[in-house]
């Protein structure tokens, strides 16, 4: 599931993390496809290795090579009382763009935190230039996202 708030009440960070949400969707429909047990058992034990290979063949399905890289870094949590969740660092590179990223997998819900977004030229994304955002991530596919891009309407 994701995030389903109307962008016009969102500020600048939210907005990017929407659109990136919206890159992500078939990465982490695909993500969805491993089975939770090992991938918990990855991060309890720090195979990165392993689950950099996750990440790269659910990503490769969607994305050009090297645009979407794990950063060695994941949490999970597990409660009695949830489903259990998963938190991986990840960055995105592609043309002058440059994210780095928490991606969060709980249940159903997924979700993104931005650290960092830079682009080449020095740009950090405060100039709010969403649409110079979203034609990089768009040419990082290796074909076009199901769902176009809104940033009036709400995100599917």
């Amino acid at each position: 599931m994701t995030s389903r708030k109307p962008l016009a009440t969102a500020d600048c960070k939210e907005v990017y993390e929407h659109a990136l949400l919206w890159a992500m969707k078939d990465v982490i429909n695909e993500l969805r496809l491993v089975d939770v047990g090992h991938l918990i058992s990855y991060v309890f034990t720090d195979s990165h290795a392993n689950i950099g290979d996750i990440l790269a063949s659910s990503a490769e399905l969607f994305f050009k090579p090297n645009s979407l890289d794990y950063r060695d870094e994941a949490k999970a949590e597990i409660d009695w009382d949830g489903p259990p969740s998963i938190s991986l660092e990840l960055k995105f590179r592609h043309q002058d763009l440059t994210v780095r990223f928490a991606l969060l997998l709980s249940g159903e819900a997924s979700d993104i935190s931005i650290r960092t977004i830079r682009y080449d030229d020095g740009e950090d994304g405060s100039q709010f230039d969403i649409d110079r955002f979203v034609a990089v991530l768009s040419d990082a596919h290796i074909r076009q996202p199901s769902r176009e891009w809104s940033a009036s309407g709400l995100l599917m």
